[in-house]
């Protein structure tokens, strides 16, 4: 009896464990995705700066930059 409540107590212990273990994996995994989205957002906002920056620009240089942009987003 003994050894029948002592092998339920480790197979508790090694189900709680594996939950966890497969807890803080889904873990890392929604946190790597919300990096990622994060870094595409940071990306996108700057990218849109200097596109606005280049179409305000006097520089002849910036105005291709941002006449090249336009005519690749309306393609």
């Amino acid at each position: 009896m003994a050894i029948l409540i002592f092998n339920v107590i480790v197979y508790n212990y090694l189900i709680s464990s594996y939950r966890t273990v497969d807890m803080n994996k889904d873990h890392r995994v929604m946190k790597e995705r919300a990096e990622a989205l994060e870094d595409l957002k940071f990306t996108y906002v700057v990218s849109c700066q200097i596109y606005g920056a280049q179409k305000k620009s006097g520089d002849n240089r910036d105005q291709s930059c941002y006449a090249n942009i336009l005519n690749l987003m309306l393609k």
